[in-house]
């Protein structure tokens, strides 16, 4: 678990930005749900990493894969809290 690192200081946007090129989020945000309720606590994000465009091309796609889970529970938003598992294909 790890604070959010956000692009800009008043922003929400969280910065997935690093060194070699950036994490992209693909696909739609699920909810996570006790079960048998239709209560959310969390909700996950799935990324992938590209690396970043050299002169005219475009960003690579890797195979890297990462989840990214949001707690749903919390209200305060700096205080949000996300959690990342990683999937190496």
């Amino acid at each position: 678990m790890c604070p959010c690192d956000y692009k800009y200081e008043k922003s929400k946007k969280i910065n997935r930005a690093r060194e070699f090129g950036f994490w992209k989020a693909t696909g739609i945000e699920h909810a996570i749900k006790i079960n048998g309720t239709d209560k959310v606590i969390a909700t996950k994000k799935i990324l992938v990493f590209y690396l970043k465009a050299t002169g005219n091309k475009r960003p690579v796609r890797t195979n890297w894969v990462i989840h990214e889970y949001h707690d749903a529970v919390t209200f305060d938003d700096d205080k949000q809290v996300c959690s990342v598992i990683a999937r190496f294909n």
